[in-house]
C-alpha cells in the first residue's frame, strides 16, 4: 500500500452535504474529518476516508457500492502551487479522497481549497457539494531542540522539522557565544554564523536525478540538494560526506551547483582520509558531484520529450525526465523552489471526475497542472481526458541550451 501519513492529518474540517438515500425514506450526509494539530507536509500523500452518516447513526466510511452509480468530481479551487489535483479512489470497496502535496519547501504555509461534488450517474447534475480548506507547510524545529543546544555542539536538522525561525537562530547564536554554529543533516555539515538570520528551510535530500544518467551514461553521480535554497548572507564551510560514493569515483571529485538551470563548477577540497568534500557557499542549493569534468553530451542523448531541460555543459542540451506532475517522489526527491515547481499559480484551479467512487489505481496523469477535467473508470483505473489546459505543453519538445560556468 502507498506510503502515507493517512487520513487524520491537516485541518479539522467537517464537511456535510445531503445525498439521496440508498433506500427510500433515508438521507445520508457525507463528511471529511481532518485533524488541525499539524499542517500537511510537502511531498506527501494523504488518504482521507469519505464518510457517510445515515439518520442518527454514527458516520461510517462510504462504500462504492452504496453510491448507486453516482460519481464524484474533485476540484482544486485554490493552492495549485501546494497540491496536485486530488482524486477519489476506492480501496477494498471503500471511498477515499487522495491528496498529494507538492515538493515545495518554503518558510511559509500555503493554503488550498478542495471542492468535492457528488454527481448523478448519467448526467452532470450536481447532487451535493462540500469544500475543505487545507494548509501545507514544512514543520518548524522544536524550541526544545534549540534550547538543548550547548556551546560548541552541532545542531542536528531533521527533514521532519527543517524550518528554523529568526528567533531560534538568535537563540542558537547566543548559546554559542555568537560564534559560528555547525548545522548537520544526513551526509552534510555546514558551519556558519547565524546571528541576524531570517527564517530558513534546511530540508535536504540526496535523491538521484535520472536526467544526468541519460545524458552521461556510465558516469557516476552523487547529489545533495537543498530545495528551499537557504541563504546565510555570508560564506560558511560546507562539508559533504563522500566516503560511501561508488568505486568508480576513484578519489576524483568534481563539484557543480545547479542554479536556474545552469551548472556552475565550484572549487572544493577533497580529504581522502576523512572522505569529505569541503567548499564555502553562502547559499545552499542543488549540488552535483561526479568523477570528471562534464562535457557536452552526445547528440543522441539530447533527445526531446520533456517539459523542461536541465542545463549542464556548454554548449549542450540535456532533457529532463518527462513531466508527470510529480516533481519528487515520496522518498524525498529534490525539486525546484516553490516558484518553479508548481506549474501553475495559486489562483489557478484544477478538477477531475471519478465515477462510482473513483479510480482504483494511480492518480490522474497531469493532475494539478492548470485546469484538468477527466472521467475516471474505477474498474480499470483508466482515464479519458475531456478537457485539458496543461501548462508547459508547448515546451514538451524543447531542449534549452546549457551553459557551464566556473566560480
Amino acid at each position: 500500500m502507498k506510503k502515507l501519513l493517512s487520513l487524520i492529518a491537516a485541518l479539522t474540517v467537517t464537511l456535510l452535504c445531503t445525498v439521496p438515500a440508498m433506500a427510500a425514506g433515508f438521507t445520508a450526509r457525507i463528511s471529511l474529518r481532518l485533524n488541525n494539530d499539524q499542517p500537511l507536509q510537502p511531498n506527501q500523500e494523504y488518504r482521507i476516508p469519505i464518510l457517510a452518516q445515515y439518520e442518527d447513526e454514527p458516520p461510517t466510511q462510504l462504500r462504492a457500492e452504496d453510491l448507486g452509480g453516482r460519481r464524484f468530481a474533485v476540484s482544486l479551487r485554490e493552492g495549485t502551487e501546494a497540491l496536485y489535483l486530488p482524486t477519489v479512489e476506492t480501496d477494498q470497496g471503500l471511498c477515499w479522497l487522495v491528496v498529494k502535496t507538492r515538493p515545495s519547501y518554503t518558510t511559509t504555509s500555503a493554503s488550498a481549497k478542495v471542492l468535492l461534488r457528488l454527481l448523478e450517474k448519467d448526467s452532470p447534475k450536481e447532487v451535493s457539494r462540500t469544500e475543505a480548506s487545507l494548509r501545507v507547510a514544512s514543520r518548524q524545529m522544536s524550541d526544545q531542540t534549540v534550547d538543548a543546544l550547548k556551546a560548541g555542539d552541532s545542531l542536528q536538522v531533521e527533514n521532519t522539522a527543517p524550518v528554523i525561525t529568526e528567533k531560534q537562530f538568535q537563540r542558537i547564536s547566543q548559546q554559542n557565544s555568537y560564534r559560528a554554529v555547525t548545522l548537520a543533516g544526513a551526509g552534510w555539515e555546514y558551519t556558519v554564523g547565524v546571528g541576524g538570520l531570517g527564517t530558513q528551510n534546511l530540508y535536504s535530500t540526496t535523491a538521484t536525478r535520472p536526467e544526468f544518467a541519460t545524458a552521461y551514461p556510465g558516469q557516476p553521480f552523487v547529489f545533495l540538494s537543498f530545495p528551499g535554497a537557504p541563504d546565510f548572507g555570508a560564506a560558511g564551510t560546507m562539508v559533504i560526506d563522500v566516503s560511501e560514493t561508488p568505486e568508480e569515483f576513484e578519489g576524483q571529485y568534481h563539484l557543480y551547483r545547479l542554479l536556474d538551470d545552469r551548472l556552475y563548477y565550484l572549487r572544493s577540497d577533497y580529504d581522502s582520509e576523512a572522505g569529505t568534500l569541503t567548499f564555502r557557499p553562502s547559499q545552499l542549493g542543488d549540488y552535483v558531484i561526479t568523477n570528471r569534468e562534464l562535457e557536452e553530451p552526445a547528440a543522441s542523448q539530447a533527445s526531446a520529450g520533456a517539459a523542461e531541460a536541465v542545463r549542464t555543459a556548454a554548449p549542450a542540451q540535456m532533457p529532463k525526465e518527462a513531466a508527470s506532475g510529480d516533481a519528487a517522489s515520496g522518498s524525498g526527491s529534490s525539486a525546484p523552489p516553490a516558484a518553479s515547481s508548481g506549474g501553475a499559480s495559486g489562483g489557478a484551479s484544477a478538477s477531475s471526475e471519478a465515477s462510482s467512487g473513483g479510480s482504483s489505481g494511480s492518480s490522474a496523469a497531469g493532475q494539478g497542472e492548470a485546469a484538468l477535467v477527466a472521467d475516471q473508470n474505477p474498474s480499470t483505473g483508466s482515464q479519458r481526458t475531456a478537457t485539458a489546459a496543461v501548462l508547459g505543453t508547448a515546451a514538451m519538445a524543447i531542449a534549452a541550451a546549457i551553459t557551464l560556468r566556473k566560480r
